[in-house]
This record gives structure tokens, C-alpha cells and sequence, in this order.
């Protein structure tokens, strides 16, 4: 029971905060800067998927496609920086843990040269190299990570078309989040 919830309530936040980074001023001031548009813009996340709708409305139909089209570009854009950024900044924290613990390890090791088969310096060798396996396997799975985002965290799945009726506009785009 735990882990279903969990999970469904993990998910249902990580696409809530994607729906506050789609509508945050990041997003919004690319925009803002490729479309001289006065349109609104709205996102909400579709049930039962890993998909944001986006929609925009304005008084000229074709502007509010150009509009949501650019959003929805712009998003997947800065969501694919901003991943690669915290990868850089775990990456950065992750390597300077194993330089410290390969550091440490080099001492132990030099403490067992002028000290061979002492319990207390072997058993911490073997802490320390447990250690590094784990560091360097955290690495490993975050520079695949990192190859992952530079691919593309979300991708537009329908693309936005001029609405068939413009007093109610369905000018929408969706992005799917991977």
C-alpha cells in the first residue's frame, strides 16, 4: 500500500512542479522575448500521464498558435538545461565525495605499508573501497543521466493548430515528459 500511493503521490507532485516550471518566469521570459504576444497562457497536467497541456488564448487565433507553439518549444528547452545543470551540480558534489574518499583511501594504504596486516587499517580499506564502488557507480548512472537530458527530458506530442471556433479556443500543445 505505501509504495503504490507513494508513488502515484511522487508522481502527481513531479508533474505539478513540471506544470509550475512550464508557468515560471524562465519559460515565460524566453517567450516573452521570441513572441510579442499579450496572449495567455495556461498548463495543466493530463490525468493518468506524464503529459502537460498547454493553452494560450488571445484575440487573433494564428497568435495564439504561434504562441503555444513557442511555449511549448521554450519549455522542453529550458527543462532540458535546467536538468542538465542540477546533473552538473550532483555531479560536481558526487566527485568531490570520492576525491575525499579516495584521498583517505591513499592514507589507509600508506598507513599499511609501514603497518601490513593490521585489522583496524584493513577494515577501513575495505570501508573505503565499498565506498568508491558506490561513488563511482552513483557517477556512472548520473553521467548516463546527463546523456539522457541532453536527448531530451519532454518532447511536444501534438502540436498546437489555429482553433476551428475562435470565441472558444482549443489552441493547445501537448508535452510528454520522460
Amino acid at each position: 500500500e505505501f509504495s503504490a500511493s507513494a508513488d502515484l503521490r511522487t508522481r502527481e507532485r513531479d508533474l505539478q512542479n513540471e506544470v509550475e516550471f512550464a508557468l515560471g518566469d524562465t519559460v515565460r521570459g524566453r517567450v516573452a522575448e521570441l513572441v510579442p504576444a499579450d496572449a495567455s497562457i495556461d498548463a495543466r497536467a493530463l490525468a493518468n500521464s506524464d503529459t502537460i497541456v498547454l493553452t494560450a488564448e488571445d484575440a487573433d487565433p494564428e497568435l495564439a498558435t504561434e504562441y503555444v507553439s513557442t511555449y511549448a518549444r521554450v519549455y522542453v528547452q529550458e527543462r532540458a538545461r535546467a536538468s542538465i545543470a542540477s546533473y552538473a551540480e550532483t555531479t560536481a558534489v558526487l566527485q568531490s565525495q570520492l576525491d575525499t574518499v579516495e584521498a583517505e583511501r591513499d592514507e589507509v594504504l600508506a598507513d599499511l605499508a609501514d603497518n601490513p596486516g593490521d585489522p583496524a587499517l584493513e577494515r577501513r580499506l575495505a570501508d573505503l573501497d565499498a565506498e568508491v564502488t558506490v561513488l563511482a557507480s552513483s557517477l556512472r548512472r548520473l553521467e548516463l543521466q546527463v546523456s539522457l537530458a541532453d536527448a531530451g527530458v519532454a518532447q511536444i506530442v501534438r502540436a498546437a493548430t489555429v482553433p476551428e471556433d475562435p470565441v472558444h479556443p482549443d489552441v493547445a500543445g501537448y508535452l510528454l515528459l520522460g
